[in-house]
């Protein structure tokens, strides 16, 4: 064991999933006194596999839909600090903290941002007319310019609900 670094270095109090993640990734390289839990192992793997998922799904899509998306999604993770790729649901989504922050979607004729509440959609209302709304989503036509401004106010709205 290497005691100097577990006393630089020790545990945090109530970590986050993200950094009980970032210490024990380091642990390993600098001391790897025992093997990484299960739990943290896992969770890493997943992770990593989401991530991967996320940029072979939009090279998947036609080209509309797939130039929409790596726009939607450059914008999200421009917007959430820290956010990082992930996958659920069958979606791209983003994650802070382990937590999904928004998921969003291609489809025929629109690109859609979920979940945007009923208190996001009232508070918006006015910047989102003439989108089509629904129960927990915002519609984006494809043939309409991504906007991005209204995209990154939504996502600062969505980051305030989860505080």
């Amino acid at each position: 064991m290497n005691g100097a670094w577990h006393r630089r270095h020790p545990m945090p109090k109530s970590p986050t999933l993200d950094r009980r993640l970032q210490w024990h990734v380091e642990h390993a390289k600098f001391c790897g006194c025992r093997a990484m839990p299960a739990s943290i192992a896992k969770e890493m793997k997943r992770r990593e596999t989401d991530a991967r998922d996320v940029p072979a799904h939009l090279r998947a899509l036609p080209a509309a839909a797939k130039r929409r998306m790596r726009n939607l999604r450059s914008t999200l993770l421009s917007v959430v600090p820290g956010g990082v790729d992930g996958f659920s649901y069958r979606m791209p989504c983003v994650r802070l903290n382990g937590n999904v922050v928004v998921w969003y979607g291609a489809f025929t004729s629109h690109t859609s941002l979920f979940p945007m509440t009923e208190r996001i959609r009232k508070a918006h209302a006015k910047a989102l007319a003439g989108l089509e709304t629904a129960k927990g989503t915002v519609r984006f036509p494809l043939e309409r310019p991504l906007p991005v401004s209204l995209v990154r106010r939504l996502v600062r709205a969505r980051l305030a609900e989860m505080t």
